[in-house]
């Protein structure tokens, strides 16, 4: 593993200390003297999301237990005033309770582009809907022991999905408001989970990490989250990871990996584990930190088109940032903050709370309470408006699978669409359509005709309206089988000699058409015919008696019994042959046939 030269990432201080502190990194923001608001109870985490659909981020704020009943296990929500600053906090009640870390997520969890808040609770994720007069009235999704939540779209729905660490291991619900039942990620507990592409597929997958090591569960739409890859971080005295982030810190397009290391100097860390050209983390660079360096986030903070690092050290009265220069992190710069022992995983949140285009630092601190530290770097350009909506559908293309007639019951078919990231649904036979994905498979179809249709939706919610179409017969094979017998053997001249020939379907098709023959041999004279299905003929010289059986299942049989008088010599031999056919394909056809012979005494 490489670690960084503690000569390459120098740590700077900020903030009321400023005169006594170097220059602060090449790229670092200034920030403003924070600001405290106080909630009275014990914050836990906060999150910055426009809740009111005002087009202005907000803070919402959680708390757990301080015996101050009326504040302890609440929800507060700053919503942002039009000239910058941040209205006094609405309260609303949850359903936390003593020892819940009460950690927040934000994401459009019901399709109305607002949005919402997740709370995770020990009786479940309590989801709070945006609106315009801000957080409506909770709901509760049940899970067992949540501990934290993400909202992220991980199916690529254009629906946020919910992602739950739990004191049992992580657990997926797909799209609200009508969740789904609980995926399964893993069972191992993860101290802390964030969702985005680390393999390279275009697919976001879950990270989290124990102990030290980070953990990879790679997204894969026909068979879930897989685990895809343990990495260790870095580490000094201090053995544990404490705040976990992904994005892209090296400049590359790829989404990393960052991990903190707790500790005091020299063993307190910043690992970032760069995402490689083949979907997998190289061995981490460790870059040195200030003391105790616990929750991570990731932001542009300097306004060069780059996420820079942002941290909390516990205890330490600091926020740190390590801005991105050329794809390698410049020194940490500290920024003043109060006094916190601790800082929780989901303590830590940066985003435009006043307005100016500018990302600011957010955390919940359980002493003072909601801390703000505003950006004072130069504004940034407005952003360039909105590309026009797609409103182009994708065009679907079947590129294997059955066509004409196939003898299997079983089919695959395999397709695509011309726009990437596109979803699939399939129908069979004119069932409704069903989400599916390349290749589909189906099995034990019935013989008969049949027609499969695929339409791809684009990520804009465009579905094709014009899906692809295959039309395609499935035969199966039959295997006739035909046995011949005479009795009795020997038979005596002038006597009567009956020949009993049975016909069967072994499968594994049904078959049509079925007809069975048989030669009367020489020395023979007046066939009397008893057929159990179908009717019989005698026609020819020699004679041939022939039997229509017509169709004939798997598994059935038919017998049909001929009669005939003996004219041969004593010491002659009678031989006879039967032969079965049918319409479809028999793959056996040395059994189509049997012969018999009988003495004459």
């Amino acid at each position: 593993m490489r670690t960084r030269a503690p000569g390459l990432a120098a740590t700077m201080i900020l903030g009321s200390l400023a005169a006594a502190a170097p220059a602060a990194a090449a790229g670092a923001p200034p920030m403003q003297p924070y600001q405290a608001y106080s909630v009275g109870s014990s914050p836990e985490s906060v999150v910055v999301a426009d809740v009111n659909a005002d087009a202005r981020p907000d803070v919402v704020l959680s708390t757990s237990f301080y015996f101050d009943v009326e504040n302890d296990f609440k929800l507060f929500v700053f919503l942002q005033q039009p000239d910058g600053t941040l209205a006094p906090p609405t309260r609303h009640a949850t359903d936390g309770a003593y020892g819940d870390q009460m950690a927040l997520a934000a994401g459009d969890l019901n399709g109305d582009l607002v949005a919402d808040v997740a709370l995770a609770t020990s009786a479940g994720v309590n989801i709070f809907p945006g609106g315009p007069a801000g957080l409506g009235s909770r709901s509760l999704l049940s899970v067992d022991t949540a501990r934290q939540v993400v909202a992220a779209d991980v199916n690529l729905d254009q629906r946020d999905d919910l992602v739950v660490a739990t004191g049992e291991g992580v657990s997926l619900f797909f799209g609200g408001p009508s969740w789904s039942p609980p995926v399964p990620v893993t069972s191992v507990v993860q101290q802390e989970i964030e969702v985005g592409d680390v393999t390279g597929d275009g697919l976001p997958d879950i990270v989290g990490f124990t102990g030290a090591t980070v953990h990879v569960f790679r997204n894969q739409p026909t068979v879930g989250f897989v685990a895809d890859g343990d990495y260790p971080a870095v580490v000094d005295y201090w053995p544990n990871g404490e705040g976990l982030a992904v994005g892209d810190l090296t400049g590359d397009g790829r989404e990393d990996v960052a991990l903190s290391i707790g500790g005091n100097r020299p063993g307190s860390l910043m690992n970032v584990f760069e995402q490689t050209a083949d979907g997998r983390l190289a061995p981490p660079l460790a870059y040195p930190a200030y003391d105790i360096p616990e929750p991570v986030d990731l932001a542009d903070m300097n306004g060069d088109g780059t996420l820079d690092i942002v941290t909390l050290h516990g205890g330490w009265n600091r926020a740190g940032v390590y801005p991105q220069v050329a794809g390698d992190l410049a020194g940490e710069t500290l920024y003043e903050i109060p006094y916190a022992s601790h800082y929780g995983p989901k303590g830590l949140d940066v985003g435009d709370v006043n307005g100016d285009r500018r990302p600011d630092i957010v955390l919940a601190d359980y002493n003072s309470g909601l801390i703000v530290l505003r950006n004072g770097g130069s504004t940034p350009p407005p952003p360039p408006p909105p590309p026009p909506p797609d409103t182009t559908p994708p065009e679907t293309t079947i590129s294997e699978g059955p066509s004409g007639t196939v003898s299997s019951a079983t089919v695959t078919f395999s397709f695509s669409a011309d726009e990437a990231q596109s979803t699939f649904a399939c129908a069979l036979d004119g069932q409704a359509y069903q989400p599916c994905a390349s290749p589909t498979t189906y099995s034990e179809l019935a013989d008969g005709s049949h027609t499969f249709r695929v339409r791809a939706t684009d990520p804009a919610g465009n579905t094709d309206p014009t899906p692809a179409t295959r039309t395609f017969t499935t035969e199966r094979p039959s295997d006739l089988i035909v046995d011949l017998s005479a009795t009795p053997d020997p038979v005596k001249t002038k006597g009567r000699l009956t020949y009993r020939l049975i016909v069967a379907n072994r499968g594994p098709g049904a078959n049509t058409a079925v007809s069975v023959s048989q030669s009367r041999p020489s020395g023979t004279s007046g066939a009397s015919v008893t057929s159990g299905a179908g009717s019989c003929t005698t026609s020819g010289v020699p004679v041939v008696v022939s039997c229509t059986i017509g169709s004939m299942a798997v598994g059935a049989t038919a017998t049909v019994d001929v009669s005939v008088k003996v004219d041969a010599k004593k010491g002659a031999v009678l031989t006879s042959t039967a032969q079965v056919t049918g319409a479809r394909t028999d793959p056996v056809p040395a059994n189509n046939s049997d012969s018999v012979s009988t003495g004459v005494r």
